[in-house]
């Protein structure tokens, strides 16, 4: 009896991951990094009541979780070296009055690109004290206005820039960027909506696969699709994303809670990025998590990538 009752939150647990067609049980697998705490702190209890056996089989539940619930940072275990380029990616939130610390670190480390998510026109005018490191944009122009709240920055030039819209009307953006030199790179940039609802759920999910189909039609050999997919690493859906591409999970949501402003550790990573090249030799070198830009409940991304140059 006992052993039923606590693997029943990892049956829980399990059946959050693999019902992809549930939209509340998926949510619920944002949050799967409950269970290794739970088992901890269970352990921690029957340890004091010298229940060891017990406590043993919840220290391997808890060992058992932390493998998908960890993805607090990465860095690659090959030397990337030559061509190496960062993307910095930051869901700005719509109600952020504190942009100098991103403006500040923008200034000092000089991101080759940033995409940028929730940024209203207001954060659009504090933004152009970046033109003169950021002359290409997309976003902000007359006409273009923020696509679903949506704007990229760039040193090197942007070209054949587009919109496409899903059935629900959330824009997805394609521009064809020069990385390098001697790169272009195919970039989608994406921000499907929360899935508050069952509604917004299928919303999501349909600009998911066509951001998915957009990159299986990439006319380039090296293309990049990044934004904030409101979608968690830790399911399955997630998993199954963008066969082909390599990608790396970094927590960067929630920073605060909304309702009472209270800082928070983020311990979700719905902020994605995915890259695929001609070969082994396009990947991440390194994703990290930017915690001193503040205003946002989105904690910022830094990606450095090694593209493989058309040269080598």
């Amino acid at each position: 009896m006992w052993i039923v009752v606590i693997t029943l939150p990892t049956m829980l647990g399990l059946c959050a991951y693999y019902l992809t067609n549930q939209w509340a049980l998926e949510n619920a697998a944002a949050f799967i990094i409950i269970l290794p705490v739970f088992y901890l702190a269970v352990a921690f209890a029957l340890l004091v009541f010298k229940r060891r056996n017990k406590a043993s089989v919840c220290v391997l539940l808890m060992l058992a979780w932390l493998i998908p619930v960890s993805p607090m940072g990465f860095t690659s275990t090959h030397v990337c070296s030559g061509q190496e380029i960062s993307v910095l990616q930051y869901n700005v939130y719509y109600d952020n009055h504190q942009l100098d610390s991103f403006i500040q670190y923008v200034r000092k480390t000089t991101p080759a690109i940033l995409i940028l998510q929730e940024v209203s026109p207001t954060h659009g005018e504090q933004l152009k004290e970046l033109t003169a490191l950021y002359p290409y944009q997309y976003g902000g122009q007359r006409r273009v206005g923020y696509p679903s709240g949506q704007m990229i920055l760039s040193q090197n030039p942007l070209y054949g820039r587009n919109v496409v819209a899903s059935r629900s009307g959330h824009r997805i953006l394609k521009v064809i960027w020069r990385a390098t030199e001697d790169k272009d790179i195919y970039l989608i940039a994406a921000h499907p909506p929360s899935p508050r609802t069952k509604q917004l759920w299928i919303e999501r999910n349909e600009v998911i696969n066509d951001v998915m189909m957009e990159a299986q039609r990439s006319p380039l050999d090296t293309t990049l699709v990044v934004g904030d997919f409101n979608l968690s690493s830790t399911t399955a859906r997630f998993a199954a994303l963008m066969p082909g591409f390599q990608t790396q999970p970094i927590a960067s949501w929630p920073s605060f809670i909304k309702r009472w402003l209270l800082p928070f550790q983020p311990v979700v990573a719905i902020d994605h990025l995915w890259v695929k090249g001609p070969s082994i030799n396009t990947q991440i070198c390194q994703r990290q998590a930017i915690t001193q830009i503040g205003g946002s409940d989105h904690v910022a991304i830094r990606t450095d990538l090694h593209l493989e140059s058309t040269l080598e």
